[in-house]
């Protein structure tokens, strides 16, 4: 793996590290969110 990678997925693991599960909630609705936009931007052009 691109040591790029393994420095985002550290720097990713210790923002999560000490997440609550409010965290993790709102990390979903972003994922959703970006995803349906992003589906309605395909979809569109």
């Amino acid at each position: 793996m691109p040591s790029a990678l393994i420095d985002l997925m550290h720097a990713l693991y210790e923002r999560w590290r000490d997440a609550t599960p409010t965290d993790f909630l709102t990390l979903g609705v972003a994922i959703i969110a970006i995803g349906w936009l992003a589906a309605r931007l395909s979809a569109e052009a």
